[in-house]
C-alpha cells in the first residue's frame, strides 16, 4: 500500500490493515519517504514491512545524504520490528551498502527485471531462493 493511499482515509485503512494482519497477510508501506512520511502513522498502522523508494537508492554509493536517510529509515524500521525493503537496487555496490545497513530485502534489476508469474517460477526453479535473502 503506498503512503498516499494509506493516508486517503487513515482511520478506515488502519482498521483494514489490522483485519488483513489477522487473516495472515503482511502489509508493506510502498514508496516510504516520498509522501507523508509521518512517523506517527508508522506507529499507528499495524504494518510488517516498509519499502524504501528507489529515489534514495539510485545514488546511495555517491550521495552521503541518500546514505544517511536510508540508514535512518532502516534503523527506525528495525526498532519498530518492521522489515525494510529497498526498491530499485541495480548494482552489487548498492546491495553491499544496504547489507552493511542491515537491509536484506531488495527489489530491483540487480536480481531481475519484472517477470510474469510463469517466468518468475522458472527463475526461482533455476536459481533457487538464495536471491530471496531475509536476515531480519
Amino acid at each position: 500500500m503506498t503512503e498516499s493511499a494509506m493516508m486517503d482515509n487513515p482511520e478506515q485503512n488502519a482498521i483494514l490493515i489490522k483485519q488483513f494482519n489477522e487473516l495472515g497477510f503482511k502489509i508493506a508501506v510502498d514508496d516510504f519517504g516520498t509522501g507523508y512520511s509521518s512517523l506517527r502513522y508508522l506507529q499507528r498502522f499495524a504494518l510488517t514491512k516498509l519499502k524504501i523508494n528507489q529515489y534514495f537508492i539510485q545514488d546511495i554509493q555517491n550521495d552521503k545524504n541518500d546514505k544517511a536517510i536510508e540508514s535512518a529509515i532502516i534503523k527506525i524500521a528495525k526498532s519498530m520490528d518492521l522489515i525494510t525493503i529497498a526498491e530499485g537496487v541495480e548494482t552489487l555496490e548498492q546491495l553491499k551498502i544496504l547489507e552493511t545497513m542491515h537491509c536484506y530485502e531488495i527489489q530491483g534489476y540487480y536480481y531481475s527485471k519484472p517477470l510474469s508469474a510463469e517466468d518468475a517460477t522458472a527463475f526461482l526453479k533455476l536459481h533457487g531462493t538464495h536471491c530471496l535473502i531475509d536476515k531480519q
